[in-house]
């Protein structure tokens, strides 16, 4: 098998650097959609502080003193206008993020298909003797749209979720940082809690997409044999068998869609879990500490804010994991013998006298 046409995580890493003016946009994009999402949680609790606590950080005299003057709820309806246009503008361009990563994991499949039929067209015929059509058919297919997803969807889906998290790092830390450093540490457990779970997801989505292949195959091969089938009146033993495939693909479905998910909810509820307690800890660094009631309510919003994120980087451990098994099953189709390239050095009809032949 030739090491520039293997699927790897590498691989795929190495084709997404080639796309390297569409990356370097994407990540652009998706910096100042991030900068937009974390500044959003600090305009109310700030308010909140300055409007209703009387505690100065400085904001309301700064509109006061560079945009306009005016009551308490001239105030608010500026800074909730102020809001909803931040919150349009991060979602345009979290659209645009989206659309350009789309754009660069079609690039990618295209070419891992065009690559898979170039070699299929000089596989040895003892090869094609021994495979099921319905099995490349699933691989072409199903393995490479699994490929897609994780191209398109969560790896820009992780880039957004790593420049959140960092950020409302540096927010948590400006705020207090000894919360934030409280909550920095003990967040990475859940991540590496989530390592351990994603182990097995990613065998038994090899087991589906095997189930999914096998299953087409025998339809595949029956509707194609249709004829002879009919003539033979074998109708239900052929039809039987793809029947057997179908009811173990349901299962193969059955255990990988609840096991899986099964996890991520495992995850996500020890994330929630450290949530609550980080929400206790901030009550009591505002009864001990000077915290005060507006930024305990901003720590609240950015406890919730990288609840989002947090979740994405547990997926991608899952989706990894599939990802992976995918790559497996479509460098079994690289590792098919081609036919040997014979070098043809003498040509047997240079510089010899034909003969011409007519038929009447």
């Amino acid at each position: 098998m030739s090491e520039s046409f293997k699927c790897s995580i590498k691989g795929i890493v190495h084709d997404l650097l080639a796309h390297r003016r569409e990356l370097i946009l994407g990540n652009i994009i998706a910096i100042v959609a991030t900068l937009l999402v974390v500044v959003i949680p600090l305009f109310i609790p700030i308010i909140v502080d300055e409007l209703l606590l009387h505690k100065d950080h400085g904001f309301i005299t700064f509109i006061s003193t560079y945009i306009f003057t005016s009551d308490t709820k001239g105030y608010v309806l500026f800074i909730l206008v102020v809001i909803l246009f931040l919150r349009v503008l991060s979602s345009f361009f979290s659209i645009l993020q989206t659309k350009i990563f789309v754009s660069i994991s079609k690039n990618i499949t295209y070419t891992m298909r065009i690559n898979l039929l170039r070699h299929l067209k000089h596989v040895s015929l003892k090869e094609y003797e021994m495979m099921r059509v319905g099995a490349v058919t699933s691989k072409l297919v199903t393995d490479v749209e699994t490929i897609d997803g994780f191209v398109s969807t969560t790896i820009s889906k992780l880039i957004v979720a790593v420049l959140i998290l960092l950020f409302s790092a540096v927010v948590l830390l400006w705020i207090h940082w000894q919360l934030a450093l409280f909550i920095l540490v003990t967040n990475p457990i859940v991540v590496l809690f989530t390592v351990k779970l994603s182990r097995n997801i990613g065998k038994l989505k090899k087991e589906e997409n095997k189930a999914v292949e096998l299953f087409q195959s025998a339809l595949t091969e029956t509707l194609e044999l249709f004829h002879q089938i009919r003539a033979a009146n074998k109708e239900e033993y052929f039809f039987g068998e793809s029947e057997k495939k179908a009811k173990e693909l349901k299962e193969h479905s059955i255990n990988y869609g609840y096991k899986s998910d099964a996890a991520i909810k495992l995850s996500y509820l020890v994330f929630l879990s450290g949530y609550e307690i980080f929400r206790a800890v901030s009550i009591l660094a505002v009864a001990y500490s000077d915290l005060s009631v507006g930024l305990m309510l901003a720590i609240f919003s950015y406890l919730w804010v990288m609840v989002s994120p947090t979740q994405d980087i547990i997926n991608f451990q899952y989706v990894l994991a599939t990802a992976k098994a995918a790559c497996k099953r479509i460098n079994s189709v690289f590792e098919m013998d081609q036919e040997p390239v014979i070098e043809e050095r003498n040509n047997p009809f240079v510089s010899v006298h034909s003969i011409g032949i007519e038929v009447k």
